[in-house]
Order: structure tokens, then sequence, then C-alpha cells
């Protein structure tokens, strides 16, 4: 049973020091002083825990001392209540967030860890630029708010984070605690949850992602904010990561999605077929695709064809993508004004069904590393296409059909050739393929001397 009382030292000087007296549990207690000092003893009532009206501070002090003891009790019964560990560094935490004085109060807020990762949410959502002078993205916004809130939870079940104690240790704590199965909340559309047990497996590269939002939301704070982290070594928070197994559709089983018929379905099937068609004919991310216009459609002087000009929105990168056949029978469904597109979720969900009903069931067979190991997983070929599968899909029929990385690039939007192989998703064999029809192999090579024009 825990037990709160409050207790004038003696000390050194000639004020007394009013200290906090926590007992809860065999052998646990909390012991500290909270910044409240009496002149002498005479100035404490033992029995009724205040400080006596002959000191002229006591109505501000009683009332300080009514608010720890309410906070302290209310948090401990709190941590007991969601079975959170309780040690006396979570205490002193409690106690740390009362400011004692208005000043303290600026400076609290000031370094507050939570206060200054909302803040640069914030700044992120009115402010910061791209080294291109563009707005950052929503889904990077959207990403860093999921590290703000893993990280609330992460204080909850451990400690308040406090500025000067971000060092190696801290994360070393928070990957080990990223790669157990974390309770989470069930969200419709989270392939990574488990539904049986309400739990979910952070892989290496979620992980990574979520170390690499702190990193950079760490050199914000020492380099704008110009609030010094004294233990924090940037090149000891290692960012993870695995090569993802994602897919890519062939030209034929594109054309399958693109000709299956669903004048029986719900037409929110059409809508879906046709949004994920458009940014596999284009190359498109889902936002990019969704800004796309009439006024996106564009002619070249000299050049006897038309094109889809946009600019892409994560990069601010300027692209060109030639009207193909497929691409022509599509808009003209909706007489050159571009579809809409229903929200991501929807797509991700109706593409899978969409494509089962086409017949790419087949099963496939993944490596994947899950709390330091690598486990074998096998879905069928649908479940594992959505949105982004279609961007790649763009990336690796343009590839396999012989076009040249660097016309791939202006037509993606990619900034360097190595972002662009991440998305042409070719195997060995594919490769080989591709090698043999080379002139170095087939002309280069040959015994027969290859003959010049004169």
């Amino acid at each position: 049973m825990a037990t709160f009382r409050y207790k004038p030292i003696q000390s050194k000087s000639k004020k007394l020091p009013i200290y906090i007296f926590f007992s809860y549990g065999r052998n646990n207690l909390f012991r500290k002083s909270i910044g409240i000092y009496l002149n002498s003893i005479k100035e404490w009532d033992k029995g009724n825990q205040v400080v006596k009206g002959i000191n002229d501070n006591a109505g501000n002090y009683n009332k300080k001392l009514r608010n720890y003891k309410k906070l302290l009790l209310d948090k401990y019964e709190e941590y007991i209540s969601n079975d959170i560990t309780i040690d006396n560094q979570r205490l002193n935490d409690i106690i740390d967030e009362v400011p004692t004085s208005d000043f303290s109060k600026r400076i609290k807020q000031k370094v507050n860890f939570n206060s200054l990762f909302e803040e640069y949410i914030h700044y992120c959502k009115t402010k910061k630029q791209t080294k291109k002078g563009k707005s950052i993205a929503y889904n990077t916004i959207r990403s860093y708010t999921t590290t703000f809130n893993l990280m609330k939870r992460f204080q909850n079940q451990f400690r308040v984070i406090r500025l000067e104690e971000i060092n190696k240790e801290l994360y070393e704590t928070f990957d080990r605690w990223l790669k157990k199965k974390v309770d989470i909340q069930i969200g419709a559309n989270d392939e990574k949850q488990d539904r049986g047990n309400g739990k979910k497996d952070y892989d290496v590269n979620y992980r990574g992602v979520n170390i690499k939002n702190l990193k950079t939301f760490f050199k914000w704070v020492i380099e704008d904010k110009e609030i010094q982290l004294p233990k924090y070594k940037e090149s000891q928070w290692i960012r993870h990561r695995e090569e993802v197994d994602n897919i890519a559709l062939n030209i034929d089983e594109l054309r399958r999605i693109f000709n299956v018929d669903l004048s029986e379905m719900d037409p929110i099937y059409n809508s879906v077929r046709d949004a994920w068609i458009l940014m596999a004919l284009t190359g498109t991310s889902y936002i990019d695709a969704k800004n796309l216009t009439k006024k996106n459609i564009t002619a070249i002087a000299g050049v006897d064809h038309m094109f889809i000009k946009y600019s892409r929105i994560k990069t601010g990168n300027k692209c060109y993508v030639p009207f193909s056949q497929m691409l022509d029978e599509v808009l003209k469904k909706y007489e050159f004004n571009f579809p809409t597109i229903p929200a991501e979720a929807k797509v991700n969900k109706y593409i899978k069904l969409i494509a089962k009903k086409c017949g790419l069931d087949e099963l496939m067979h993944f490596e994947k590393t899950v709390n330091d190991k690598t486990v074998m997983i096998s879905k069928r070929k649908y479940k594992r296409i959505h949105c982004h599968t279609a961007r790649r899909t763009f990336a690796t029929t343009g590839y396999n059909a012989g076009m040249e990385l660097l016309n791939l690039m202006q037509m993606t939007g990619h900034s360097t050739e190595r972002e662009l192989l991440n998305y042409i998703k070719v195997t060995p064999e594919d490769h080989a393929k591709r090698s043999a029809k080379h002139e170095f192999f087939t002309q280069v090579l040959s015994l027969t001397p290859i003959l010049k024009a004169v």
C-alpha cells in the first residue's frame, strides 16, 4: 500500500527544505525536495501537512503542496491500473513536470521532448520546405506523427524522455522495444496486424523509418532551436534496412486487370481499377495521380504525340509521360477529364479483389526479418498488390521492354538511378534474357567480323 507525506529536513543552510516521502511497496521509497523552504520548523503543521499562516507565502506554498500530492497519487493510480512499471525515475519525472515558477515553466516548455516534437510537426505542416523549396509531403508529415505517437507510448511504458538523456542507451532501448510485439489499436487497413491478438510485429524497415524520423527531429532541435543534446551522437542512432520483396506485375497481368469485366460489380470496382491502371500506365504515385487534371495533358513542338506533364509533389521533379494506347482508352471513358480517384485505403482494398478475380492467386514466398530472425512469409499474389505496385509495374515493364534508365527516370521523377532500380522488380533470369539480346553478345563477340560502311 502506498503512503504519502511531506517532511521538512534540516540542512546546512538556515532554511528548511520540504521533501516528499512516498512509499510504494516493500523497500520502495521515493524522496525528493520540491523547492519550498521554511524559515523554521515552527512554520510547519505536521498533523495537517501544511505550512502555517505565520509564513508570508503560506497560501501559495499550500496550494503547491496540494498539487504535488494530487498529481503524484493520480499518476500512481493510473500506472497501477494500466500495469505500467513504477520506479523512482518515473516518479521523479512526474514531479519535474510541475514548474516551480513562471520562469521555470517557460524553460520546461521550451525543452520538453513532447512539446518540441509537436512543434516540429506543426513546423513541417506550415513552414518547413524541401531543398527545392517545396512543402513537405503529406505522407512524410504523417510518418513523423506516427513516430511521435510511438514515442509517447514508449514513454508510458518506460519513462518521460529528457533531452539531456538522449543517448545510445535510449536508442538501444527504443529499438529493442520496437522489435517486440507491442499492443496497438486495430486499424482497418493495417496489413501487418495480427487481428487474433491485437499485436503487431515491427519489421526492420519500419523500425528504421522511425529511427530516421527521430534523427531528423534531433537535427532540427540542434540546428533550428539551438538546443544542445549533450549525449546525442548521430552515428550511434543506426537506421537498419533490409531489401523489401515488393512485386511488380508483368504486361500480361496488367492487360488482364485492364480488360476484366466488372459490369456486374459495384461501381467502386470500376473506379478503383481505372485509378490503379492510370498509375500503372503513367508511373505516378497515388498522390501525384490524384492531382492530375486535363491541364496536365500537353504536346511538345515537333513531336506528333501527346504527353502527361506534371511535377512530383514529393520532389518537385518535372515528368513527361508519353500517351500509350491503353492510357488513351482509359481517359476516353472520362472525356480526358481524369477519373476521380477513391481514397488510398479503398484502392488498396479493392484492387486486391480485382486482381483475385483476374486469377492472380499464385502462392508467393519471400523472406522477412522479424525480431532479428529471418522468417519465410507466404502470400497469394493478389494480396500483395496495392497502390505503389502500379508505379513499380510501370518501371519494371518499361525496363523489360528495353527503355533506358535515364528515360525511365525522367518519367518516374526519381532523382537517381539507385532510387529507380529499387522500383524495377526483375529476377536474375530476366536480367540474363535482357543481356542475351544485347549486340555485345549477338554481334561484337561474333566470329564473323562486322563490316563497317566505307
